[in-house]
């Protein structure tokens, strides 16, 4: 690896260090901001709607005083009826348009956390490819594939303190995915109860709990390639200069240090 291609690789490990998926967190917040105003027009609606049921109630005809020969009194009667259809038909409209807003909620959230593991997952492979070039692709197609290979570089992201934040997000994608309720799997996490359906608040809970945590697990496992590729400190040095004292013939080991020396070929 020549200067300038060790050098475009920390700018690429950086690269992905650093992207937080801000196009998704700025759609995110759009659909924050439309499902806001929809409930709290809903509810300002359900509040309008209690007082006028409230309304009616207090000025309705008490049956002790209608007259049942007084033709104003029988219109009176069938115009509160007809109110009264009109506040319950409202009502049971206001009711459904509740329903189908925490239907549309859970979608949002849905896709929301679908999108998000994808992304990581993605970054992930392309941070490993810029990394650690390699003809055998399908290692990445398999996370407990590639947490073998990046163990075989002496990175054990199981070890990482965000790592079940992860893994759970990962449980939780694959749940909407395949299962469409709490799996069993996920239900083996505290927080999460086995074939329990999704709801909003369940959904957003987990959003606003895993996010930070994943952005940091997924800072981390570039902080430690980047170690890996780019950081010598003097045990690690020794620890190379000892594998090639016993690998090479001692011409080898000067022609070698000739290399590192001056970047040439020696005579």
């Amino acid at each position: 690896m020549d200067g300038f291609s060790r050098e475009l690789l920390k700018s690429r490990i950086r690269f992905w260090e650093l992207d937080t998926d801000s196009t998704l967190m700025d759609f995110d917040q759009y659909l924050d901001s439309f499902f806001a105003e929809r409930r709290t027009k809903v509810e300002e609606d359900k509040n309008k709607l209690e007082t006028d049921f409230k309304e009616h109630s207090d000025s309705r005809i008490d049956d002790e005083d209608f007259d049942f020969d007084s033709d104003c009194d029988m219109a009176e009667r069938f115009r509160q009826d007809a109110d009264l259809d009109g506040l319950n038909e409202h009502y049971a409209e206001l009711q459904g348009e509740n329903e189908v807003l925490e239907n549309c909620n859970v979608l949002r959230f849905e896709l929301m956390i679908l999108a998000h593991h994808k992304m990581i997952e993605q970054n992930i492979k392309n941070l490993i490819k810029d990394s650690y070039p390699t003809d055998d692709e399908k290692k990445l197609f398999k996370f407990e594939r590639l947490k073998d290979f990046l163990k075989s570089k002496n990175i054990l992201i199981g070890g990482f303190a965000e790592y079940q934040s992860f893994y759970e997000l990962q449980e939780l994608a694959n749940a909407i995915k395949h299962v469409g309720v709490i799996s069993k799997s996920l239900g083996a996490i505290p927080g999460w109860s086995s074939g329990a359906e999704f709801t909003s608040e369940s959904l957003k809970s987990a959003v606003d709990r895993l996010y930070p945590s994943v952005e940091k697990f997924f800072r981390n496992l570039c902080e430690e390639i980047y170690k890996d590729l780019f950081e010598f400190p003097g045990e690690r040095l020794q620890e190379m200069a000892e594998t090639i004292r016993h690998t090479l013939d001692p011409s080898d080991v000067e022609k070698l240090c000739a290399l590192l020396k001056c970047g040439t070929r020696p005579d």
